[in-house]
């Protein structure tokens, strides 16, 4: 091996590598392995990031109710599971709160899934909080474990292990007192899972 020397180009440039369709670029290229063990080469996007697809990588970002300051629930509404996607992130965005509150008030988001004769199977909700700032996440995804999570007080996460059901309803759930010019500023954003 100590005899060995690296390729040299037409203008006399030491490399080992190779170049790109337009004869431009010289340089090595990185090879992973596939689940077969076989060399695949790793891709980058123009400014060297690695593009990845895997399995639970992260699909299309849905705003299923618009960011407003609401002082009541909004309605149940219903959501249809695109083809190819296996589960979700629902983001209950808590930008603001004000009013007057007592324990188990504020806001929080309520999933109901598994449509069968007229009603849905489950329905689950975050826990209450009236703290602004706040992230409330429902993540249904197959083999999802919840693992340990620490929350900022007022914060609440659901994780199911099941894959997402074809009808999805989302609603806000809030309760408290408010006056004029006071209420919850929030959103709720679906993240679909491939």
């Amino acid at each position: 091996m100590s005899d060995y020397r690296l390729p040299m180009d037409a203008d006399g440039v030491k490399y080992h590598g190779t170049v790109d369709q337009n004869e431009e670029n010289p340089g090595q290229f990185m090879y992973g392995l596939d689940e077969n063990g076989n060399k695949r080469i790793i891709r980058t996007d123009e400014n060297g990031n690695v593009l990845t697809r895997q399995t639970g990588s992260k699909g299309e970002y849905v705003t299923f109710f618009e960011r407003e300051v609401r002082t009541e629930n909004t309605s149940e509404s219903r959501l249809y599971k695109p083809e190819g996607v296996k589960g979700f992130n629902a983001y209950l965005i808590i930008n603001g709160i004000t009013g007057t509150f007592q324990s188990n008030e504020g806001v929080r988001l309520r999933i109901s899934t598994g449509y069968r004769i007229n009603r849905y199977v489950l329905s689950e909700t975050t826990n209450w909080t009236s703290a602004s700032n706040r992230l409330h996440v429902i993540t249904t995804y197959p083999g999802i474990q919840e693992g340990n999570i620490d929350l900022i007080n007022g914060s609440s996460v659901i994780s199911m292990s099941n894959p997402a059901l074809r009808i999805i309803s989302l609603q806000i759930e809030i309760d408290g007192e408010f006056t004029s010019g006071e209420g919850i500023d929030c959103e709720v954003v679906v993240e679909w899972l491939i």
